[in-house]
């Protein structure tokens, strides 16, 4: 469900509501608890991708099955977002990451729809209406991220130990209200819907890519508290 530009005033009074009639806790939405452990997951291995675990030079690859035009702006964003000092940023990530954490496509670029493969980190996998109610999803949101921890198999594939975090991360996305979107509330979705891969929750304490646009204005993606929350807390 999309919050069309209220005050956060008035979206905190809408989550307040929203809270008390449908229960906080069937959302997975923290509305103003500013505690790390509500802004965030938990920490590597247990969350986020192996690809960027090291701290050097990586980034996460995702495929589609749709190959949405909003997806290369989403890519931009990222990438922008997530810069490291290499690219005019210093200071950030403390060293880490020099190139910042990239978004890069699992198959071909331009697009090219595909399903899963090996080095997947997460797949938009978009859903008509029956799709999205045949899932057991609510006809009122149009994201849903579902993350399995990697295989053991797959892990130590890697030469790495279990566990390794996540493979893959699927986003369900209910693509009647996707298409409803705005080009540049598309982008933000796609923003969102990343970061939960990536080791975040839908949050409202703070201004973040964890805002999620049913109980606070949606976020304009990663920010610095993200950022920090990346280096030193997620994959600390």
């Amino acid at each position: 469900m999309r919050v069309s530009s209220p005050s956060r005033l008035a979206v905190g009074l809408l989550a307040t509501a929203l809270g008390f009639a449908l229960g906080m806790g069937s959302l997975d939405v923290a509305t103003a608890n500013h505690e790390i452990s509500q802004h965030i997951k938990g920490s590597y291995p247990n969350v986020g991708y192996q690809g960027i675990a090291g701290l050097g030079y990586g980034g996460v690859r995702f495929s589609s099955d749709r190959c949405k035009p909003q997806e290369d702006n989403f890519v931009a964003d990222f990438d922008a977002q997530l810069e490291g000092y290499l690219g005019g940023k210093p200071g950030q990530y403390g060293g880490a990451w020099p190139n910042g954490i990239r978004a890069v496509r699992d198959v071909a670029s331009p697009c090219v729809t595909s399903s899963i493969t090996s080095s997947t980190d997460f797949h938009w996998d978009f859903m008509t209406a029956s799709e999205w109610a045949a899932a057991g999803h609510s006809a009122g949101y149009t994201g849903h991220s579902h993350s399995d921890i990697a295989l053991s198999s797959w892990c130590a594939a890697r030469n790495v130990s279990y566990p390794c975090g996540y493979h893959p991360t699927r986003i369900h996305i209910n693509e009647p209200k996707y298409a409803a979107y705005t080009k540049a509330y598309k982008t933000q979705f796609f923003l969102h819907e990343s970061a939960h891969g990536m080791g975040f929750r839908d949050y409202c304490g703070h201004d973040s890519v964890s805002n999620n646009g049913v109980l606070c204005v949606i976020g304009d993606g990663y920010l610095p508290l993200d950022r920090n929350m990346l280096r030193w807390q997620i994959y600390g």
